[in-house]
Formats: C-alpha cells, sequence, structure tokens
C-alpha cells in the first residue's frame, strides 16, 4: 500500500503542471525545498527557470506517470491547489541528461500564516489495533512534526482521520456493507430479516471498536497532553470543543468514517467539517489518493485554502527522486489485497525497478497464475492472466 500511496500522490505533478499560474516563472534548484521565482531565487548558486510550458512538456517524460492511476489527478490539484516547482537544473538553464530531473512539492504550512487561526489536518491515523491496543504507532508518531509546528506557531490544531472501515454509525440510519449484504441474501427468506437485524446490532459495536479516543491517548503520550477529544465529528460536542480553542490548542475529531458523507465526498459533511477551520493542511500521505470529505471535499466544496503538511512533502520528495533517479539495484516492495487498485503502478514500475517484490494479499494471485495452490487464500480470479502477463514482461 505505501508504494502505491506514493505513485498516487506522485501522480498529481501531471495535473497539476495543467494549471501553472501564468504571470510567474518556477525555480529549479538543486536544493530540495519549495522557492518560487519571487522568494529567495538568488539564495542558490545552481539554478535555472523554466516556463510553466517547458515544465509540462518535460513532466511525462520525467516520471512517465501520467497513465499510473489517472482517477487521483484531478483530486490532488483540487484539495492542495497553491504549488511550487523543486528539482535540479544546469547553470545555464538547460535540463537534459543526466540534470534532467524534476521534483514537484506542494506549498506546505511553512508557506502560509497559521497564528491564531483554526487549521483543519487530515492526518492517517488508520493504526492497527488488537483487542483495543496499538500495536505500532508509527503513523502517529510520523504526524507529530506537522501537529508540533502548528501548535509552536499558535494556530488551534484540529486534527482529523479515519480508522479501518466502519459502519455509517453516526447517521440517522444505520446501513450494512454489500458483503454483510450479499451474504444474509443467500440466506432462506424465512432467516433474512432476523439476520439483518443481528447485523445492525452487531454493527453498532463500531463506535467503541473504531473510536479515535485511542489515538487520542497516545497523541497525549507522545505530546505530553493537551489533546482534547470530541466524541463527535462534525455534532454538536465537536463544535463545543473547537469553539473553546485557544491558539496551541490541539482537537482531534472522532472518526470521520463514522458518517456515510465522508467516503461519499458528501458536500453537506464536506461543509460542516470545513466550518471548523480557515485553513486546511492535508498531510495523510497513505489516503492521498482517496477523494473523501476530509481529503479533498473541504476543499472543492467549502473551498477551503490548503497547503501539505511535512509527511507529505518529505514523501513526495524523496520519492521523487527514487522514481526519477535511482540508486541501482532498484528495488520495489508492492503489498496490498487489490490487484485491480495497482494495474497501472504494477505496470510502471516493471519498466522503472530491477526487482519488483509482491507481497501483500494480491501475491497469491500471482502464485496461481505460475500454478501454485493456494488454498482458500484471498484470490482474484479475473487478473490470473494480467499476473500472467506482467511476469512475462518483467522476465523479457
Amino acid at each position: 500500500m505505501f508504494f502505491s500511496a506514493v505513485l498516487a500522490a506522485l501522480c498529481c505533478f501531471s495535473s497539476c503542471v495543467e494549471k501553472p499560474s501564468s504571470d510567474e516563472l518556477k525555480v529549479i534548484s538543486y536544493n530540495i525545498r519549495v522557492i518560487n521565482s519571487k522568494d529567495g531565487a538568488n539564495e542558490w548558486k545552481y539554478r535555472a527557470e523554466a516556463s510553466p510550458a517547458m515544465i509540462k512538456d518535460y513532466a511525462p517524460d520525467i516520471f512517465g506517470l501520467q497513465e499510473a492511476m489517472p482517477g487521483h489527478l484531478e483530486y490532488l490539484t483540487e484539495t492542495l491547489p497553491d504549488y511550487s516547482y523543486v528539482g535540479v537544473g544546469r547553470e545555464d538553464g538547460k535540463m537534459e541528461g543526466e540534470n534532467m530531473a524534476i521534483f514537484y512539492n506542494k506549498k506546505t504550512i511553512e508557506d502560509i500564516a497559521v497564528a491564531g487561526k483554526k487549521v483543519l489536518v487530515r492526518c492517517d491515523f488508520n493504526v492497527p489495533l488488537k483487542d483495543g491496543v496499538i500495536t505500532s504507532d508509527k503513523r502517529i508518531v510520523e504526524a507529530l512534526p506537522t501537529i508540533k509546528y502548528l501548535r509552536d506557531q499558535g494556530a488551534m490544531v484540529i486534527l482529523c482521520s479515519h480508522m479501518g472501515k466502519p459502519h455509517n454509525v453516526f447517521d440517522a440510519k444505520l446501513k450494512l456493507d454489500k458483503k454483510e449484504i450479499a451474504k444474509i441474501e443467500k440466506l432462506p427468506a424465512e432467516e433474512q430479516e432476523a439476520a439483518t437485524a443481528a447485523a445492525l446490532e452487531k454493527a453498532k459495536g463500531d463506535v467503541k471498536k473504531f473510536s479515535l479516543q485511542v489515538v487520542a491517548d497516545k497523541l497525549n503520550e507522545l505530546l505530553g497532553g493537551g489533546v482534547v477529544f470530541a466524541n463527535d465529528t462534525v455534532g454538536e460536542d465537536a463544535k463545543a470543543k473547537v469553539a473553546a480553542m485557544k491558539p496551541g490548542d490541539i482537537v482531534l475529531l472522532q472518526n470521520t468514517r463514522f458518517t456515510a458523507g465522508e467516503s461519499k465526498n458528501d458536500p453537506e459533511f464536506s461543509k460542516a467539517l470545513a466550518s471548523f477551520a480557515e485553513i486546511f493542511v492535508n498531510d495523510a500521505f497513505g489516503t492521498a489518493h482517496r477523494a473523501h470529505a476530509s481529503t479533498a471535499g473541504v476543499v472543492q466544496h467549502a473551498g477551503l485554502p490548503a497547503v501539505c503538511g511535512y509527511l507529505i512533502q518529505k514523501e513526495i520528495s524523496v520519492m521523487g527522486k527514487a522514481l526519477s533517479d535511482p540508486a541501482r539495484p532498484f528495488v520495489a516492495i508492492l503489498g496490498g489485497a487489490k490487484i485491480e487498485d495497482k494495474l497501472n503502478v504494477i505496470n510502471n514500475l516493471i519498466e522503472k525497478v530491477d526487482t519488483l517484490i509482491i507481497g501483500g494479499g494480491m501475491a497469491f494471485t500471482f502464485l496461481k497464475a505460475k500454478g501454485y495452490e493456494i488454498g482458500n487464500s484471498l484470490l482474484d480470479e479475473s487478473k490470473i492472466d494480467y499476473c500472467k502477463d506482467m511476469m512475462a514482461k518483467a522476465e523479457a
């Protein structure tokens, strides 16, 4: 999932370059940092300026990603509309040969004034749990630099995230998911009503099972306290706790997926969430490819000015270099359950890497394509031929 998320985030490059500001040039520099032609252009010894059109022409050739995961391109353009180009160039202004590499970074939290403002930060707190205990706090720790910076700058920091795939327990009408409905429909007609009632009752337990209270507790541990938890996402408790905030305060909202409007990118839910803040910061790199209310809707439907946090900035810069000018041997590890989500990513990576390691649930479909028995393991039969084609391409 990690590598596909990296590629999804990098794919925004080819979309965003189609909409540059027409009245300014972008600075190409050896230094990996966000600057523009009006701020600090003369700081660097080696620099070259390129017109937006020039960057647009070069970008597809450099990354070769415009075909990879195309459904995510518009989303990232709209959620983080302010941007700069950063990369390497020659002193004479040419970009070619070993020097031809452009890295892309969005406008970041350091490019805006946040003191005294309420800032909505989309994090990725989808941490693994066992018996209600976090087994790895890596994603929480990775969010800390952005949170600390905003807090120390005097912002009022409103954190939001999803966790797992819960039912819409905050909505007026609780609904079962497609798999649950399909399972019930296979039962005899006289058993379906009781089975539905039992499934709905079980679903109500998601309020506790997928609560972000455990994340709030961990944040308080890591930050030395000061994190207030709201028991709902856009309800009365969240409204009251956000309204009471002072500069330097932090509030964590309840699981965004407790409302169906999150995954559907519902305009009303997006506006309700956005109403808490004056600025939106997307630092949820692991979910940057999803056009949900808390990642896209707050900008698309509510117009919040948006920038990225340190995590997204770091991942795009580091992985951009890895993809455009990798050290050899270049090995990529790709995991996840669904091959369908990664068709273009796999095809693209095979052309770039020396070795591609397939892990996670989708590895079983590749094993099946090689003739191995996989028992009851996860299998996508419709993609067996695709797996054979990709393995043949890799061996060619």
